[in-house]
């Protein structure tokens, strides 16, 4: 978790920082620059020596962003795929307009989502996403897909051109046009 907070006191005289009750080493200023939780105090010294304190610091909370992991990049075979940020009642924002927890992609490309939750904190996440074409044979319901390698039993080619190809598994045969 990332704190930053730019904590501010009185200007004159010397300052001095303290974070839960120890002085931080350096800190100076009438400014300081927190990058932790905690609460911090700023003692104030004038030029006639009196130092003062504010009874209560400044409390600095760390509050978690929340986790967005969209996966690998991937490459599918078929006509879509969907994308799940996770984070269910937080607000999205995808670099495609949708403003969803999920994204149905049916076009290759690279998808950002930004997630923010009820701490107002805010991740992003990116995707590659591949889909390659695929159909259906006509003789049974097998799914081919391009860029994929399927083994064979043989190749026939009948007189009117088509090519048959009984699969291995003996579940039919596809038919290809030329």
């Amino acid at each position: 978790m990332l704190v930053r907070a730019l904590l501010t006191g009185s200007s004159g005289g010397s300052s001095k920082w303290f974070k839960n009750g120890a002085p931080i080493p350096g800190a100076n200023s009438p400014t300081y620059n927190a990058n932790s939780a905690g609460i911090y105090n700023m003692v104030k010294t004038n030029t006639n020596g009196c130092a003062d304190s504010s009874p209560v610091g400044k409390v600095v909370t760390s509050l978690a962003a929340p986790i967005v992991n969209l996966g690998k990049d991937t490459s599918i075979c078929g006509s879509s795929y969907t994308l799940d940020a996770g984070n269910a009642g937080a607000t999205f924002t995808w670099n495609t307009g949708p403003i969803t927890q999920t994204l149905l992609v049916n076009t290759s490309g690279t998808y950002i989502v930004t997630v923010t939750n009820s701490n107002s904190c805010s991740k992003s996440d990116t995707i590659k996403v591949n889909i390659s074409a695929a159909f259906v044979t006509s003789s049974f319901s097998q799914i081919i897909c391009a860029n994929k390698s399927y083994l064979w039993n043989s190749i026939n080619r009948n007189s009117a051109g088509h090519i048959w190809i009984p699969l291995k598994t003996n579940m039919g045969v596809i038919v290809l046009s030329h």
